[in-house]
């Protein structure tokens, strides 16, 4: 997607009610502040970026901001759907992770961890501890 694109994108969500995801963007006071879609492309061809600039996303650093100046930033598709508002996050180890990267932790840190990476996400979604999650047995397969 051309960066234009992307700009306009970021202005249907935050100004155009019938689009699909103006609940969790313009419904909450979130903006684009730029004054144009040239401006928006200059600002963002400006930004520091690993990669070519079309396999990667514009991501709001802080997601309660608007889009603008020093808010935004170009990342890996991956690493932007770990910043949304509906992640669900665990400590783990001291560290905030979130609940769908909890698997992969735990499986390093426990060979023996033998729930699926679904029922690892879900049960810390719920709000189960990591101690807790560990302790699940998982469910027998059908035959």
């Amino acid at each position: 997607m051309a960066l234009s694109d992307r700009y306009h994108a970021a202005v249907g969500r935050c100004t155009n009610p019938r689009n699909p995801a103006y609940n969790n963007y313009g419904e909450l006071g979130i903006e684009v502040r730029f004054s144009s879609a040239e401006d928006w492309v200059n600002y963002i061809l400006t930004l520091e970026r690993e990669g070519e600039i079309e396999d990667l996303d514009v991501d709001r650093i802080d997601n309660d901001g608007h889009y603008e100046r020093g808010n935004l930033r170009l990342v890996p598709r991956a690493e932007n759907l770990r910043n949304k508002s509906t992640n669900k996050f665990v400590i783990y180890r001291g560290q905030k992770i979130v609940a769908a990267d909890l698997h992969a932790a735990l499986v390093a840190d426990n060979p023996g961890f033998k729930l699926s990476r679904s029922a690892t996400a879900k049960l810390a979604a719920e709000g189960r501890s990591v101690e807790q999650i560990l302790a699940t047995r998982p469910r027998r397969k059908r035959k």
